[in-house]
Parts: C-alpha cells; sequence; structure tokens
C-alpha cells in the first residue's frame, strides 16, 4: 500500500472528498497533524521534511505548505509527486523536484481559470463605470448630477484599447470576451505565444511591451509567477502608461512592484487599479492601496469557489492515483523532469494522461 501524505486543502470538506477517492484507490491517507484549511505560509518545516521523507505521493494546496529545497533534503527515497489542488504552484521549489526526479503537477481546471476570467472583467467595469465611488455617492443620500462630477462613468467601445499580458488560458479569454462583447481594440503581449494564436481572435499582438503599455487605456496582467517575471510591471513600465489608464492584476502579487504602483498612484500618473493578489496576502490593513479611492482591493478569491474546490480536489487525486500508478499525470509543471522519474521507479514506458504542460 502506497501512502499519500495530504498536507492541505481548500477546506476540511475538499480534504475528505481527496481522503475518499484516494482510500478508493487502496492508500494509506496521512494527514499532516498541522492541517489548518486556513494556514498561510506557515506549515512547520520540521513537519513537512518528515513526511515528504516517507511519502510517495503529496497533495496540498498552493501557498498553504511552502515545500522548499530544504524539507526535500537529503533526498526523497519514495516521492513520485507533488500535486496542487490549485493553479498556483509557487509554494513549491520546482527547480529542487526537478534535480531529484519528483514530478510536479498542478490543477488548471476549467473552474479556476473561468472565474478569474469573469472576476477580471467585474474588476474592469467596476474601475471604468467608478463602481465604489457612486456606491459611496448613493450611500450619502445626495441626489446625483453630472455637473458635480468631474469625469463621468467610462463607457466600453472600439475607443478603449485594452492591453492584455499574457494570452494563456486566461488572458485568451478575456481578450476575446472585450473583443467579442464590449467591441473593445485589444492589443497583447506574451513572446511565447505564436501570432497566429492573436490572429485567430483579431487582436494585434506586440513585441514590444513598452508599446501596450503606452496605447492601453486598460492594462490587465495574465502571468505566471517565476524569476523572469518577478516585479515584471515596475516603476518605469507604470510610468510609461496613460495618466487616464487603469490597472488590473488578477495573476500574482508579485509581478508588479507594489511600492512602484503606490508611488505612481500618489503622483497620479495612472488613473486607478485594481487588484485581486498581492505581495503579502493578506494584505496588511495598513497597506496604502486600501486607503485610495481609486483602487479596488479583492483578497486573492478570483479562481475561488465551491465547484471549483470541489472540481480542483477530483483533478488533483486523481492525478496523485496516476502517479502511484507508473503513470504520468495529466499536467506536469517539470516535464524535464520526466526521465530522471522513470530512471528512479524503473517505469521503461511512460503512459500520458492528457497534455503535459511545459513551463
Amino acid at each position: 500500500m502506497q501512502r499519500v501524505v495530504i498536507l492541505n486543502t481548500f477546506s476540511r470538506a475538499c480534504l475528505e472528498q481527496a481522503r475518499g477517492i484516494l482510500e478508493d484507490a487502496n492508500c494509506e491517507v496521512v494527514v499532516g497533524k498541522s492541517f489548518n484549511p486556513n494556514l498561510l505560509d506557515r506549515y512547520p518545516e520540521s513537519e513537512v521534511r518528515e513526511l515528504l521523507s516517507a511519502a510517495d505521493a503529496v497533495l496540498t494546496a498552493s501557498r498553504k505548505a511552502r515545500i522548499e529545497a530544504g524539507t526535500l533534503e537529503p533526498g526523497p527515497k519514495k516521492l513520485r509527486g507533488i500535486v496542487t489542488c490549485s493553479i498556483g504552484y509557487e509554494s513549491i521549489d520546482v527547480e529542487a523536484c526537478t534535480q531529484y526526479g519528483v514530478l510536479v503537477s498542478n490543477s488548471p481546471v476549467e473552474t479556476n481559470y473561468e472565474g478569474v476570467v469573469q472576476h477580471t472583467v467585474l474588476l474592469i467595469l467596476a474601475l471604468m463605470r467608478r463602481l465604489d465611488f457612486f456606491r459611496e455617492w448613493a450611500s450619502s443620500g445626495r441626489a446625483w448630477s453630472p455637473y458635480e462630477i468631474a469625469s463621468l462613468p467610462g463607457y466600453l467601445d472600439d475607443n478603449v484599447t485594452l492591453g492584455v499580458v499574457g494570452l494563456g488560458r486566461i488572458g485568451y479569454r478575456v481578450a476575446r470576451l472585450f473583443k467579442q462583447n464590449f467591441k473593445t481594440q485589444v492589443t497583447s503581449y506574451d513572446p511565447y505565444v505564436p501570432e497566429e494564436k492573436a490572429q485567430q481572435l483579431g487582436i494585434k499582438m506586440t513585441e514590444d511591451l513598452s508599446t501596450l503599455l503606452q496605447q492601453s487605456d486598460i492594462v490587465t496582467l495574465h502571468v505566471p509567477l517565476t524569476e523572469e517575471t518577478r516585479h515584471f510591471i515596475g516603476e518605469r513600465e507604470l510610468k510609461l502608461m496613460k495618466k487616464t489608464a487603469f490597472l488590473v492584476n488578477t495573476s500574482r502579487g508579485g509581478v508588479l512592484d507594489e511600492d512602484a504602483l503606490i508611488r505612481v498612484l500618489k503622483e497620479g500618473l495612472i488613473a486607478g487599479a485594481a487588484l485581486d493578489v498581492a505581495v503579502g496576502e493578506p494584505m496588511s490593513p495598513s497597506n496604502p492601496l486600501l486607503q485610495m479611492q481609486n483602487v479596488i482591493v479583492t483578497p486573492h478569491i478570483a479562481g475561488i469557489s465551491s465547484s471549483h474546490q470541489r472540481r480542483g480536489t477530483e483533478f488533483a487525486a486523481n492525478n496523485i492515483i496516476r502517479l502511484i500508478s507508473g503513470k504520468v499525470p495529466t499536467v506536469v509543471v517539470n516535464p524535464i523532469a520526466i526521465p530522471k522519474w522513470k530512471e528512479r521507479f524503473g517505469v521503461t514506458r511512460v503512459h500520458y494522461g492528457g497534455v503535459v504542460h511545459y513551463n
């Protein structure tokens, strides 16, 4: 019987769902003693190391238990792979896992990325239509008058340009929705996506991020957090934007230089921002962004829903079963680890369950 360690899941209901799927597959399920669905980056390193040393596979939720190089030392004996219930996997040291021949898999299920698409649309419309401003106005009990308002709410049409940074699952859907439903001009930037993908939507693709920033009325970020994208949007990039432009980030907090954003907003160099993610989560109540009237903040919930929690847990648990059966998960973050993984476990033929995603 192979041992599956559950470090964390979205909720206790998801824990029982995962346990049921895995036990039905004849797995021994071990739950970390520090299991807490509300945990944020505080799982004891010593406990993670102990659990990993005896595990055949690990199921976890992004950000809730850090698996770093130190927790894998001196090298996992049995560990085949680590699977997250979420799309995000930044809490896992993928490079260290690759070195040891441990596969890393995430769960990019439709309920998650479609949720992020919908939340991105919500934030863009809330900014353009000045939702917070008018909510406060209505709460004051005063009748509104256009003569008292410096600028009327924005209207989305072909005079508005949306700049989409990152044309993956989410960025592509956001671009398609605004192009087809709101008739906006759409410009995209993604050096890893062929131009043909943008042409399918009738949108422009630029090889220069600066051009996109200078021309866009709304800039929305949809890139993963890697060493390449950390502080991808900094003070120089923000100052390229129009003073009337808005910035939206529903990807990861680290891709944006938060201090630079605060300075640019205070100086009035851009019109506003909407953020579902932050560098430090939860965001500190003293963060200046929370005090700004032209900033909307939500607590990293764009892709979260009860349906996603169930679907993400099911997807992850089934990939755990593939792993312990000697098969490659349907999604692999570090496919370059597959040859070493095969060698470690004497796998002569790889059975692919779906698309292997290259980072």
